[in-house]
């Protein structure tokens, strides 16, 4: 036990340093569901599900009625890093309204997240949509602070096989701590195809808005992609292969249908930590 103690606080440091986008650590975000994980996080023109909101707003104005989902994730195998997640989207009045929750870590330093989405689609082609969270940071022994943040983002289907997103995360520069140290504002561009009628091909780019808006654009931390494939061999059963660098990882995951229910598994590996499982509950 004492070991394990010890061990606590190198291994958090490893997971902030060497995992996120950028330094800010706190509030870095972690693809929890299944889905996104299996597709190395490529998805943000796949958002169409529970889990689009936390990472393109605009995805869950294609979502046809009720969806729930419930995640769960060890990063690395550490109980101290585990992720809880619960997402459910509601139509209202020819809206898609959205309540999120997640919690990360324990009670030594823990994040929870709680947010309000909304999205519409106002043509047949086009959705629009935005997500206010709310953030709160505790540390044992140093407190707690709590801040917001705004995400906003789009999405065209400019055909049955063709997706393209954009989404802004943390739009405001929420920012937490004495310090009022900021948290990570993410552009994230992304691009679908279905070359298949039981395949998607997806692409992401994510860059730091700190190095998008400055004048000359001298990027201050590496710009990330994200590759990910989905393909259906069966109506109830779905296998994916996500890859992206800064880290680079591999990741891989099934999906079986139920009825209404669809029960999700996501493996991503890290070149240094170690293998995360992500297991994920969806239905209507």
């Amino acid at each position: 036990m004492e070991r394990t103690v010890r061990r606590h606080p190198i291994l958090l440091f490893f997971f902030i340093v060497l995992v996120p986008l950028s330094s800010q650590a706190a509030f870095e975000f972690i693809e929890v569901g299944a889905r996104p994980a299996a597709l190395g996080g490529a998805y943000c023109a796949l958002s169409d599900d529970a889990h689009g909101p936390l990472h393109n707003p605009a995805g869950a104005g294609w979502v046809d009625g009720r969806a729930i989902a419930l995640s769960f994730c060890r990063p690395f195998g550490l109980a101290e890093l585990d992720t809880r997640e619960l997402s459910i989207l509601q139509p209202i009045s020819g809206w898609i309204a959205g309540l999120h929750a997640r919690r990360f870590g324990n009670r030594s330093y823990g994040e929870t997240t709680v947010g309000l989405s909304c999205s519409h689609r106002f043509v047949d082609r086009l959705s629009a949509g935005c997500c206010l969270r709310g953030l709160q940071l505790a540390v044992d022994e140093y407190g707690s602070d709590e801040t917001w943040s705004l995400d906003l983002g789009i999405l065209a289907v400019p055909g049955s096989r063709w997706r393209w997103g954009m989404a802004v995360r943390n739009l405001n520069n929420g920012r937490l701590g004495h310090g009022r140290e900021g948290m990570a504002q993410v552009l994230m561009v992304g691009l679908a195809c279905r070359p298949e009628d039981r395949v998607w091909l997806s692409a992401d780019l994510l860059g730091d808005m700190a190095d998008v808006s400055a004048d000359r654009f001298q990027p201050g931390y590496p710009l990330e992609w994200r590759l990910g494939c989905e393909a259906r061999p069966r109506d109830v059963v779905a296998l994916r292969l996500g890859l992206q660098n800064h880290p680079m990882r591999l990741s891989a995951g099934l999906e079986l249908s139920a009825g209404p229910l669809r029960l999700g598994y996501a493996w991503r590996s890290h070149q240094l930590l170690g293998w995360t499982h992500h297991l994920t509950l969806m239905g209507p």
